[in-house]
């Protein structure tokens, strides 16, 4: 990840990498759920949820897609930062069609991805997404 600007976690984005952690624990079930999401509002709420796995591949949802619908849906508007996880405690870096998503939801929110080593960083959403496709 040498080529990103990434930061060292602060401690509410380590709770928020708590929040995905907990969510994958209680709700991971192969076949169905196998990546969970996490994502900060602005105001400070976090907002979860985890993916949804089809019988039919195109009809998959990644989980990010799940928490930024679930905090649309209570009209919490800006994210501040998110984060996904999956099995063995791996932090996933959003697909591009999340990035866009996200992009959408938010202005330049900060996104915990892992660095060269695994580990989890924080980065802004502009490093992983440049010209992003405006509203």
């Amino acid at each position: 990840m040498s080529e990103f600007k990434s930061r060292e976690l602060t401690d509410p984005n380590r709770e928020l990498l708590a929040a995905a952690r907990e969510l994958f624990e209680r709700r991971y079930e192969p076949g169905r759920h196998h990546v969970a999401a996490a994502l900060r509002t602005e105001s400070g709420d976090i907002v979860t949820g985890m993916n949804l796995e089809a019988s039919v591949g195109p009809t998959d949802v990644c989980a990010e897609v799940v928490a930024i619908g679930r905090a649309a849906t209570e009209g919490l508007d800006d994210i501040e930062s998110i984060v996904a996880v999956a099995e063995d405690d791996i932090i996933l870096a959003p697909c591009g069609n999340c990035r866009q998503l996200i992009s959408d939801f938010s202005t330049n929110p900060t996104v915990i991805v892992p660095d060269d080593e695994g580990q989890p960083v924080a980065t802004k959403l502009d490093q992983l997404l440049p010209c992003a496709v405006g509203r």
